[in-house]
């Protein structure tokens, strides 16, 4: 689940503790995109626009920033700005995703996104690796 720092400073964001993975390799909203686009279906470049766009396109939008918030570890101001939204949006997207994974088929979706986007964190870290070592040009 999401969280926010209800601290002193409460208008900043903090990751979740629960998160699986921290990266800011670059190309992280770019590989949500289009695992996102391809789970739901929807045209190249759907998320990215600034209207609301139909009632699937934003249900998506929601869903990928919850997963970089959530699985990839993001501050929620930093989820937001990858699908060019505030953190205000991102929050209300955590809780919207958070309240549909209720339903099976939702979930589904939504497990199958972390799973692709898992193993290409996995396979990304063992080319860094492979690259420090001087094993990949």
């Amino acid at each position: 689940m999401y969280a926010l720092n209800s601290g002193k400073d409460a208008g900043e964001d903090v990751a979740p503790s629960s998160a699986r993975w921290s990266t800011d390799l670059p190309g992280d909203g770019e590989l949500i995109e289009q695992v996102v686009l391809r789970t739901f279906e929807l045209p190249v470049r759907s998320l990215l626009s600034p209207r609301r766009g139909r009632a699937n396109i934003a249900f998506a939008r929601q869903v990928a920033i919850y997963i970089a918030h959530v699985h990839l570890g993001m501050t929620l101001t930093r989820a937001a700005s990858l699908f060019g939204r505030d953190r205000t949006t991102a929050a209300y997207a955590c809780r919207i995703v958070e309240d549909r994974r209720d339903q099976r088929l939702i979930d589904r979706k939504i497990e199958s996104i972390e799973q692709a986007l898992s193993r290409c964190c996995v396979v990304a870290a063992r080319d860094i690796r492979a690259r420090r070592r001087g094993e990949l040009q």
